[in-house]
């Protein structure tokens, strides 16, 4: 896992809470050319979930952990060392 992966994960409300996109590049501080290819990674490895919100244009996409991206966040978190970049602010 990235420091950006583990930063994002960081990032979620505690379950069954959900994010919208732009407020979690806000929580990270990361830019969208960082963030949005992490994101779909972490969606294909069934890290997170997402689904839209809304009938009109825009709609919103909101995300949220699976229970597998729960567990690898709380163990990836664990084992990171202290003052660990991703983990700053979190």
């Amino acid at each position: 896992m990235t420091p950006t992966d583990l930063r994002i994960l960081s990032a979620f409300p505690p379950p069954p809470g959900e994010v919208y996109g732009l407020d979690l590049i806000e929580r990270t501080g990361l830019g969208a050319g960082r963030f949005y290819p992490s994101i779909a990674n972490l969606e294909a490895a069934d890290l997170i979930a997402s689904r839209f919100e809304g009938e009109h244009y825009p709609r919103r996409r909101m995300y949220h952990l699976t229970p597998d991206g729960l567990r690898r966040r709380f163990e990836e978190c664990q084992s990171a060392p202290a003052g660990w970049p991703a983990l700053e602010g979190r």
